[in-house]
């Protein structure tokens, strides 16, 4: 008579551990889900800091022409009047 009791209770405890290991929300898909929120964490921080670098930018080509004009020595050779171009070679 006691070996039933403690089978029912070896059933039950094996029902009620069930859903933590196998069922929606087990231990499994709550550790994939943390990994997942920090890559998007990290994702997140990445855009925001390409988003500052961009703000800057933007206010920098707002409030000058220097900016402007660095970007276009920078990209495709501009040179203002008045200035002069050296170029130094390596060997």
């Amino acid at each position: 008579m006691n070996w039933w009791r403690t089978l029912f209770l070896v059933v039950a405890l094996a029902a009620l551990q069930y859903p933590l290991w196998m069922g929606k929300g087990n231990f499994n898909e709550v550790r994939l889900s943390k990994k997942r929120v920090e890559i998007q964490k990290q994702e997140v921080d990445k855009l925001e800091r390409r988003n500052k670098a961009m703000s800057a930018e933007i206010q920098d080509l707002q409030q000058g022409q220097e900016a402007i004009a660095e970007i276009a020595r920078d990209e495709i050779g501009y040179i203002a009047p008045g200035e002069h171009f050296y170029r130094i070679k390596n060997k």
